[in-house]
């Protein structure tokens, strides 16, 4: 009974010996791996957006809500959907109003989609030009990246209340949040 007791002691020290301690027991299933390994796909993002301000500061808009519609967003959920303006400066020759602001926007399952956005306001012309950058996310959307480019008007250039956005872009495969 020693005997045995020693050699199966033995096998058994003989077998982790030849282990090393990063490998698995058990070998990665299939999918696991496939996941691990699974190519960045950018797919097509677009949405119609407004912004509505909530707060200004010294007759600036510096926050507010988001509402409207993207793909794989679905019908935003305005209250959680929020911007904060993080920097603007205006030129003065051209009133043209620069600005960079950042923020969540909720989707419809209740899932946030993080950005920072970058643009130009020209007052005259009521024209909006702009950038999102698409910079991770919660549920569906974590580590998502991807972009925007934003064209779109005022409700009323000198006074804004209401911003009225067109938004197309590309955004990393959109996992299920599962």
């Amino acid at each position: 009974m020693k005997h045995l007791l020693f050699l199966l002691l033995l096998s058994l020290s003989l077998v982790f010996t030849g282990c090393d301690v990063n490998d698995s027991l058990f070998p990665e299933s299939e999918s696991e791996s496939d996941l691990k390994s699974a190519e960045l796909k950018m797919v097509p993002i677009k949405g119609e957006i407004q912004s509505h301000v909530t707060a200004y500061q010294n007759g600036v808009p510096v926050q507010g809500i988001l509402s409207g519609n993207m793909t794989h967003l679905g019908q935003l959920i305005a209250e959680k959907s929020i911007f904060n303006t993080t920097s603007l400066t205006l030129d003065e020759a051209t009133w043209t109003i620069s600005w960079e602001m950042s923020g969540a926007t909720c989707a419809a399952n209740g899932d946030f989609m993080y950005y920072h956005l970058s643009g130009t306001f020209n007052i005259p012309a009521n024209e909006l030009i702009a950038h999102i950058e698409i910079e991770n996310g919660t549920g569906r959307f974590k580590n998502a990246v991807g972009y925007a480019e934003v064209s779109g008007y005022a409700d009323d250039p000198m006074a804004i209340t209401t911003m009225y956005m067109h938004c197309e872009g590309l955004i990393s495969n959109v996992g299920s949040g599962k």
